[in-house]
């Protein structure tokens, strides 16, 4: 069966004319709402919540905003350590590579000890500026942190949300207690 045996021909008609009248800017007159006390009161509440809601999205953004400068400078910081610890590592990698113990003579002490030498103080640098990059990402981490945190959400909700979210979690360990109490008081009543 092909698809258009499933679809009447009303029914393509039909989409035409839904499509005709899209097309066709039709300004219909919009009822006036009812102006009974509910819907003020509806209104009234909306306003509120709106208010609330641009006070919370507008302290969010200015507190970004506010974040914004010293992240910036921070990742200046970082990135500029990084682009001196690549040169560096680059230079200390290419003086390493080029150390040579093939050509040592039979008497290699003092060409062994310069080379131990090199190769200690290329050990101490490269842990002073994996350190230094630690130290960066650990300040990262500790932003992170921070901005994951709960408290700035659990601050934006309403008492009736934070009621509610205290209920839902306290409930369970108040019903436990007061199952307890009657088990208890129960039990000291059979006893004596």
């Amino acid at each position: 069966m092909a698809k258009q045996d499933f679809i009447s021909e009303a029914l393509y008609k039909g989409t035409k004319n839904i499509d005709q009248k899209n097309n066709q800017e039709v300004v219909e007159n919009i009822p006036e709402p009812k102006s009974d006390k509910t819907f003020k009161k509806a209104l009234e509440r909306r306003l509120s919540e709106y208010i609330k809601f641009k006070r919370d999205i507008t302290a969010k953004y200015s507190e970004s905003l506010a974040k914004f400068p010293d992240e910036i400078e921070s990742c200046e910081d970082y990135f500029n350590c990084l682009h001196k610890a690549n040169n560096q590592f680059k230079e200390i990698y290419d003086k390493i590579e080029s150390l040579d113990d093939s050509q040592w003579n039979d008497n290699f002490s003092a060409q062994l000890a310069n080379a131990m030498r090199f190769l200690e103080d290329s050990r101490l640098e490269h842990i002073r500026n994996m350190t230094q990059m630690e130290k960066f990402s650990s300040i990262k981490n500790n932003t992170q942190q921070v901005a994951n945190s709960f408290i700035p959400e659990m601050l934006s909700l309403s008492f009736k949300q934070l009621f509610k979210l205290g209920l839902y979690f306290f409930l369970p360990l108040i019903i436990a207690i007061f199952l307890s109490a009657i088990i208890l008081a129960i039990s000291y009543t059979v006893a004596f």
